[in-house]
């Protein structure tokens, strides 16, 4: 290596294949190493990607305007109720959730969409920890561990994806009428329309459904008490 960079100092191309050699091992050396944790932690690794690729959307929604933590989490935090609720209804659809209920096992539709949520909540959960908002830290931090505890015994996937629809299918409306706050456009027919659908929604999901799946999770022997507690 010290002959390497003597002969870059005098302008050798020499120091130039040793340093691409390597580099060539270290990134081997990391890949290797990574193929192996996602062998022996599949779930922590899928979880981890996602929570990587959340604070890269994290970053990419403040460089288009949105500066301020709330604004860019909010932005963040839609995106992904969108997303998942989509994906959970699916998943509950094609596995006909009343039946699944009372599964031994999570079906692996339920367990990618277990991790998906989980790394987002990771991510929410250390930024409401960095900027110290502490309101919505005991609010994720809570729906995090109902997760963790779905992905770490493996049951009760169906019931937390229903918690999650009826949870998240609301927040997307929520954040919108932050934002038309924010610009002034609280009097606007988008505002109202907006508004008229957060409202139809939380009837039908929280009120109308919430009280029968509460009643379904706690009377499910087989769920384990952390998703009971925190779902």
């Amino acid at each position: 290596m010290a002959r390497a960079r003597k002969s870059f100092v005098d302008g050798g191309v020499p120091a130039l294949d040793a340093l691409a050699e390597e580099l060539l091992f270290f990134y081997a050396a990391c890949f290797v190493s990574y193929r192996n944790f996602v062998e022996r932690q599949p779930l922590a690794a899928s979880a981890g990607g996602w929570l990587l690729g959340f604070a890269l959307l994290y970053q990419l929604v403040r460089y288009a305007g949105l500066d301020e933590f709330q604004d860019a989490s909010r932005a963040v935090g839609s995106l992904h109720a969108l997303a998942v609720s989509a994906w959970s209804a699916s998943v509950l659809v094609q596995g006909k959730a009343e039946r699944a209920f009372d599964a031994p096992s999570n079906t692996a539709a339920a367990t990618a969409v277990l991790c998906f949520s989980a790394g987002y909540f990771v991510y929410d959960t250390l930024g409401c920890l960095w900027h110290r908002d502490w309101e919505s830290l005991l609010h994720h931090s809570a729906s995090l561990f109902g997760i963790l505890g779905a992905l770490r015994t493996g049951t009760s996937g169906a019931l937390v994806l229903s918690c999650i629809v009826l949870t998240e299918c609301t927040g997307p409306c929520v954040n919108a009428m932050h934002f038309f706050e924010r610009g002034g456009r609280k009097g606007d027919a988008v505002y109202f329309h907006t508004r008229l659908l957060f409202f139809a929604t939380f009837i039908v999901m929280r009120v109308g459904l919430g009280p029968f799946l509460t009643w379904r999770l706690l009377a499910t022997a087989s769920a384990p008490l952390v998703v009971k507690v925190f779902h």
